[in-house]
């Protein structure tokens, strides 16, 4: 299972509108690691802001996203429809979630005349009711899911402090914070203890690389000790299996530039067993081989190709970015 992280205005807005989302190359990190969740007044506040910023400047506007109709009459712009436009075509996934429960109101009071957090504590301003607004979405999407604990992402220092009395959502302000959480959370005694008896070795928390979800909603951690890479399967800081890289990394790469049938046939075998531990780029590499070398491609139907590769598809078809390779698995795998 993914991890879920809910987005603040502050961290998506596009000053450029040249997309729906600024902070693009952050958020591609998190889309591969994370489900990205949109409180609905977020989603209306960048409509709302885009709004302004095409209204203020319409020929702004068309320079930016419609270089290709500078010409046009300004006048016939529908700045709706153009924002309409930005949502639509915007690449990275994303879902929307809503307040519901509308008994919070008195709570929302409360904090407001308190000036309790994400209310200001300055005199003279109400500033606050969005994120507050957005705080009672979250607390109850939270009740909703089976996640234990949820990311919360915002550059407001006031809207992150909201959250320090819930332990099970983690208010962060980059993605860089958001993968030193998933890799501190192996640090407990436990899982280190556990890795030194299971793999006969002795490690510490700087030990700890790396971490990333696998085809079968665990962790792989990523651990180096003298010289080697070792990955581990883990399920609640639970030990399901491990390996180290060097008996799978080259095999992958075999498969990629395979040159003839019986080589990626012999290769498919040796990496059926290793499967849990690749990454999503790894498994990305391979589904672009699938299609692009014809010693893959033309045998992919086999039972053990088709194995190994329909797993990777089913469980990462939402990697694929090249229309050409998705249409070809799709046709295989469905």
């Amino acid at each position: 299972m993914k991890e879920k992280v809910v987005f603040d205005t502050n961290f998506l807005f596009n000053k450029s509108a040249s997309s729906f989302f600024g902070s693009r190359e952050e958020l591609n990190r998190f889309s591969k690691l994370a489900d990205i969740i949109l409180p609905e007044i977020v989603l209306e506040e960048l409509e709302a802001k885009y709004h302004r910023l095409f209204t203020d400047d319409k020929e702004k506007f068309f320079k930016t996203i419609l270089p290709n109709i500078i010409e046009h009459n300004t006048n016939e712009i529908v700045i709706e429809d153009k924002i309409s436009c930005l949502i639509e075509n915007e690449s990275i996934p994303f879902s929307i979630i809503k307040l519901t429960n509308f008994n919070v109101l008195p709570e929302i009071k409360k904090l407001a005349i308190n000036k309790t957090s994400p209310f200001e504590a300055s005199e003279g301003t109400d500033k606050g009711f969005k994120d507050a607004y957005i705080y009672f979405t979250v607390l109850e999407y939270l009740q909703n899911i089976d996640a234990k604990y949820i990311f919360v992402c915002s550059k407001d220092k006031r809207f992150k402090k909201a959250f320090e009395l819930h332990s099970n959502i983690l208010a962060i302000e980059s993605f860089d914070e958001f993968k030193q959480y998933s890799i501190s959370q192996f640090y407990n005694e436990y899982f280190i203890n556990r890795v030194n008896e299971e793999l006969g070795i002795t490690i510490s928390k700087e030990n700890i690389k790396d971490t990333w979800d696998n085809i079968n909603d665990n962790k792989v951690v990523l651990i180096e000790f003298d010289g080697t890479e070792y990955v581990i399967e883990s399920d609640q800081s639970e030990i399901v299996s491990y390996s180290t890289k060097n008996e799978y990394i080259p095999n992958i790469e075999l498969l990629i530039t395979s040159p003839n049938f019986d080589n990626t046939d012999e290769v498919v075998d040796r990496l059926m067993p290793f499967m849990a531990y690749f990454t999503d780029d790894e498994i990305y590499n391979i589904l672009n081989a699938a299609c692009n070398n014809s010693q893959i491609r033309w045998i992919i139907e086999k039972a053990d190709i088709q194995e190994l590769i329909g797993v990777l598809y089913e469980n990462r078809k939402e990697l694929i970015d090249d229309p050409e390779v998705a249409n070809f698995l799709k046709a295989k795998f469905g």
